[in-house]
């Protein structure tokens, strides 16, 4: 009977050790969520401040210059890489081309979607291997 109460108590502390580390691990998870929700915003409000910034520009009419660096096509939609500087570290921008079938001119809208975002600029970081791109 000492042997059954002994087993006993080493299962209950065994189980009581292993909720704790899982109590752990699920507070662990919902504190990287939650960096992840601040990030994403934080990459949304850039993004308005780049679009307000070009925008300005424009308005004041400014004539805005790009030098494409590279251009794909993923899914019948073609995307450019962009950058408003020939220097080496300038600022980069993925757009895409929005515009009708039938249109004769392109019209390049910036890519906010992250998840479309990170997926092309996979794309062009195999296609410009020499080129360092950071996020």
């Amino acid at each position: 009977m000492k042997d059954f109460f002994e087993d006993l108590g080493k299962r209950l502390s065994e189980t009581a050790e292993a909720v704790t580390a899982k109590a752990g691990d699920a507070i662990e998870i919902q504190k990287l969520k939650a960096q992840i929700r601040e990030l994403a915003r934080g990459n949304a409000e850039d993004l308005m401040e780049l679009g307000q910034s070009i925008y300005d520009r424009f308005e004041n009419g400014e004539e805005l210059e790009f030098y494409v660096l590279e251009q794909t096509k993923v899914n019948g939609v073609t995307y450019i890489l962009v950058t408003d500087s020939e220097e080496d570290d300038a600022e980069c921008w993925i757009l895409k081309d929005t515009s009708p079938e039938e249109s004769s001119e392109a019209i390049y809208e910036f890519v906010e979607d992250e998840k479309e975002l990170n997926g092309i600029m996979g794309v062009f970081e195999e296609l410009l291997e020499d080129v360092e791109i950071e996020r």
